[in-house]
């Protein structure tokens, strides 16, 4: 039986920030109003200018959501260090992909193995751009205190 209802999408919004374009810059994938996946529906530039365009509301949920779950330290969104960090401030290389050797030999480099780069953390700490509660989740665990 034919019907004369449409099919609504409604955009959730918080802070200013579709929650299509918050999804697609934290995590990395969403299905848009359309149903394309946002990140590979867009192009680099239009990442960029909804990245700058949204950056501090995004942050600041990111980090709130964060904090209050008490999730691992040093997590951003994939812009802040393709677009902002990356491009001034390259990332260490700290070793290379290793191979674990039959008989107990350990691990040891693979011949033709990979750079491998410093961890986000890592990355943030020697940039001094981990937040307070980061700094003190991360020392815990260095002591063995845990969530204590």
């Amino acid at each position: 039986m034919p019907t004369n209802r449409r099919r609504r999408l409604r955009t959730r919004v918080i802070g200013g920030v579709p929650d299509s374009v918050y999804q697609a810059l934290t995590e990395g994938w969403i299905v848009d109003d359309d149903g394309h996946d946002w990140r590979f529906s867009h192009t680099e530039e239009e990442h960029r200018d909804a990245w700058e365009k949204h950056r501090d509301a995004i942050m600041a949920r990111h980090a709130a959501s964060y904090r209050a779950w008490g999730r691992l330290p040093g997590r951003r969104p994939w812009p802040f260090f393709r677009f902002d960090l990356e491009p001034a401030h390259p990332r260490l290389v700290v070793g290379k992909e290793m191979v674990h050797l039959p008989y107990g030999s350990g691990p040891v480099p693979k011949p033709d193995g990979k750079d491998v780069y410093e961890s986000d953390a890592q990355y943030l700490l020697r940039l001094g751009l981990l937040y307070d509660w980061e700094k003190e989740l991360l020392a815990r665990k260095r002591t063995g205190r845990g969530d204590a």
